[in-house]
This record gives C-alpha cells, sequence and structure tokens, in this order.
C-alpha cells in the first residue's frame, strides 16, 4: 500500500517471483505460472490431451484473488538456464504454439529475452553470453505480431472463456463485450483435423494472423504445430440462406 502511494499518479504493477497464493495477500498483482509451464510441456512432449491445458489454467485461477493474474511463459531465467523453447517444444514451430496456448488462453504475457530470435541454447544469466539479435528475424516478427494482437483485442486479456476440449489441438473462444476471438492450437508435430464450432460457420471472420477477412467450413486442416486466431463478424446472409 506505501509502494503505490508513493508511486501516485503513476499506476504500477507488482510481480511476484513465485507462484504462492500469499504473494496475492501481500500486495503483488501477479506471479509466475509455474504450474501451468509444467503441464504445457507434457502437452507437447508426453501427448497428453490439448484439454488438460482447461483445467490446468483453472486451477490456477481459481486459487487467487479475483483480479489477480498469472504470468504465463514458455521459458524465464530459471528455465533457460537449462534448456531454450525451440528445444523444450520439440522445435521453432513448437515454442511458438506453446507460446501462444499459453498466453491467448488467459495470463499476462512474457517473451524472455533471446527466444524473440529462437535463441537455441541454454543461457546462464551469471555469465555473459553473445546473442545475435539480428537470427530468424522472421520469428522475431512473428512474436510481435502477436503480442499486438494480445494488446490490440481486449477479449484476449480479459474475456470469458469457452471451450472446446480436443486431444490434439486446443481451441477456445474469448468474449469480451461485442468482441469474440476463436483460437485453434495444433499442439503435435503433425497435421491434424478438427471440426469448427458450428457458431462460427457460415460466418464472415477477421483472420487476425494475415490481416485479411476468411469464411470457414466444417473441418480445417492445420499443419504441425499451426495455430490460427480468427475475430468473429457479421454473419454470412447469403451463405445461411444456401442451408
Amino acid at each position: 500500500g506505501q509502494l503505490r502511494e508513493a508511486a501516485k499518479p503513476r499506476n504500477i504493477l507488482m510481480l511476484a517471483e513465485g507462484k504462492r497464493v500469499d504473494n496475492f495477500t501481500a500486495g503483488f498483482d501477479m506471479n509466475y505460472a509455474w504450474d501451468f509451464k509444467d503441464d504445457l510441456v507434457k502437452v507437447f512432449n508426453d501427448g497428453v490431451a490439448a484439454s488438460d491445458l482447461f483445467r490446468s489454467s483453472k486451477e490456477e485461477y481459481d486459487s487467487i484473488p479475483d483480479g489477480k493474474m498469472k504470468l504465463r511463459f514458455t521459458t524465464n531465467h530459471d528455465h533457460s538456464n537449462e534448456i531454450t523453447p525451440v528445444k523444450q517444444f520439440v522445435n521453432a514451430r513448437g515454442s511458438m504454439a506453446a507460446w501462444v496456448a499459453a498466453v491467448m488462453l488467459k495470463g499476462g504475457p512474457l517473451i524472455y529475452g533471446s527466444q524473440e530470435v529462437g535463441y537455441p541454447d541454454p543461457i546462464n544469466f551469471f555469465h555473459y553470453v553473445p546473442v545475435d539479435w539480428t537470427a530468424n528475424p522472421e520469428m522475431y516478427q512473428e512474436y510481435k505480431k502477436l503480442i499486438g494482437i494480445y494488446n490490440n483485442h481486449p477479449a484476449l486479456r480479459r474475456g470469458d472463456l469457452k471451450a472446446y476440449p480436443q486431444k490434439d489441438v486446443l481451441m477456445f473462444t474469448r468474449t469480451y463485450e461485442d468482441e469474440t476471438i476463436l483460437v485453434m492450437v495444433n499442439v503435435r508435430n503433425s497435421e491434424q483435423k478438427v471440426a469448427l464450432p458450428d457458431d462460427w460457420r457460415p460466418v464472415k471472420n477477421d483472420d487476425l494472423l494475415n490481416d485479411g477477412v476468411v469464411n470457414l467450413d466444417k473441418e480445417m486442416v492445420l499443419p504441425a504445430f499451426e495455430y490460427r486466431i480468427y475475430k468473429r463478424m457479421a454473419l454470412d446472409v447469403d451463405a445461411k440462406k444456401k442451408k
């Protein structure tokens, strides 16, 4: 309380480097989603069903006060000392899919320095480790695009969740006020076919990743570790009449 008073008129966010519930009663706003990260690894590496992430996320948020947040990540200064996301989540595409699953489901996003350029080796933060910040510019741009989507769409930050449990594809919507976002993440290193929710077809949707308008079919084939993010637009009246 004293720190917040001293900081006025600035708003501050207090992050606890831990996962205990009493971090929040001590005044912190956010702490690390360690348990979710462990479950995320099991889904991508051990074949655990993608739908298990709904359970994991709910358990984390059920344990903390309303209005508080978990910091979602695929690596941090501790884990990067052991293994990097491009290795822990099979490959570079797996690392991106895992980050989308972690952040868009519910939580504050963390990008740990070096993962945005796909640095492949562990980094001991107690030692000097040179990083080529010009490496993998396409990955840097992908993270930049995703952060922009997260920041520009309130539904992804505070929207109500509707889960569509699947074994190999994490699929859900987030709705806030008049905005609804559909997220699909293939958590496998192989092509997966997924049936889309009935109320998302025939509907015009804004493809937030590719900046275009698309009409979704009954099914979609997602390449290995591919993901999609759509914003619902107006009903396609002509298509509806043809049904």
